[in-house]
């Protein structure tokens, strides 16, 4: 009987593996808490409300990182007419900002984590909604009125 079942081992209980997606209840949870007309959201103003919304929505939507939202200026999304489809389409460009003239400041000033990271990626009507309220209603033209000097595109929050 040795013999026969001597090789067997107990075999040591394999660890979980690991969450590779946020499980529904969190992105539910989630989603809650970032909408911008939730009494649970925990950003006091309208404009930061919905920044931030956008910003969630880059994150989980077009998997940035956060240097590479950080990266983005308030023109950061494209558009252009396909002639093939007859669709209007939307792109984000993931490249290193040219608005910058000094040196970032910050200690852990964002950036590109390789020289691969720079991309295209195809921007979502859901995103493009909430990214066009953001930049065009709460920002571009706060303040603005018909007897400001300077033009509407300048005008900021």
């Amino acid at each position: 009987m040795e013999r026969l079942y001597g090789q067997i081992s107990h075999s040591k209980p394999r660890p979980p593996s690991p969450i590779r997606a946020l499980p529904a209840v969190v992105l539910e949870d989630l989603y809650r808490l970032f909408n911008p007309a939730s009494p649970d959201n925990p950003f006091r103003t309208p404009a930061l409300r919905w920044r931030n919304f956008l910003i969630f929505l880059l994150l989980l939507h077009l998997g940035l990182r956060r240097s590479e939202a950080a990266l983005l200026p308030a023109d950061a999304v494209k558009d252009d007419f396909d002639s093939t489809t007859g669709e209007v389409r939307c792109w984000l460009n993931v490249d290193e900002t040219s608005y910058e003239e000094d040196e970032d400041s910050r200690y852990d000033a964002p950036g590109l984590k390789t020289a691969h990271s720079r991309r295209q990626i195809p921007v979502s009507a859901e995103v493009v909604k909430v990214y066009d309220t953001v930049v065009q209603e709460l920002w571009v033209f706060f303040g603005w009125t018909e007897a400001s000097v300077m033009p509407r595109h300048y005008a900021r929050a």
